[in-house]
């Protein structure tokens, strides 16, 4: 195999790590699993140091699926940092065209600890710790169906991303918090049910898997440009 075919193969495998022990393991996202079982997940790869409008292309293949109602971009050669990463993903969020309920909703994911998480909208960004650079796209129509379907819908959703759905309709008042509310208050029973520090724990050991084979496989393939691995 080629560096680039297992440099894919083994982000991809990182990834789902991320997915079934962390997201769906800990019910981060109760519609995780079912959104996967249903094949409307797809998982891809950039193996390049790409730049937004190679990035915004990938995008655009996956808009192109009218299977693909969740999207997942993996960028294992990315070395930007968390602030540096959310201002590329809003560069990328500009250059790929509006599709009505086609269009995707971005949301980006970053392996950086956080300092503190006891800030507003950090135990978001906690959740968000995949083991690489990683863009998550909802379909608008998903979103949709999520919010009218409430706690029954199937989608691989982002708790902050729900709050969109308030923003595109004109819904009743709920007799309930929101579906994104709810979902938050149920991480943080997890969390402090299971303790930060096992879910970090878990966490960081899907971390160190990354570091250990991405040293391996660049150091098998004489591949210098990314010294800073960790």
């Amino acid at each position: 195999m080629t560096f680039e075919e297992r440099l894919r193969a083994e982000s991809l495998r990182l990834y789902d790590r991320y997915e079934r022990e962390i997201v769906e393991g800990l019910s981060f996202c109760p519609y995780a699993a079912s959104a996967r079982e249903a094949g409307h997940v797809r998982v891809a790869a950039i193996v390049t140091e790409a730049s937004p409008t190679e990035v915004a292309i990938g995008v655009e293949e996956l808009a192109a699926d009218p299977e693909v109602d969740i999207g997942i971009l993996v960028l294992p050669l990315c070395t930007l940092d968390r602030r540096r990463f959310t201002r590329f993903v809003a560069e990328v969020r500009e250059l790929v065209p509006a599709r009505d309920a086609g269009s995707f909703a971005m949301a980006e994911f970053h392996p950086d600890p956080l300092a503190d998480v006891q800030k507003p909208g950090d135990l978001t960004s906690f959740v968000r710790r995949s083991p690489d650079p990683t863009i998550q796209l909802v379909r608008m129509r998903a979103l949709q169906q999520v919010r009218a379907k409430e706690n029954h819908g199937s989608g691989y959703v982002d708790p902050s991303e729900l709050a969109l759905i308030e923003r595109l309709s004109a819904a009743r008042e709920p007799v309930r918090p929101p579906l994104h509310e709810r979902i938050a208050d149920m991480n943080r029973e997890t969390i402090g049910r299971l303790g930060f520090d096992v879910v970090v724990a878990r966490i960081e050991d899907i971390h160190r898997d990354r570091e250990q084979t991405y040293r391996r496989l660049f150091a098998e393939h004489s591949f210098d440009r990314r010294a800073d691995i960790g």
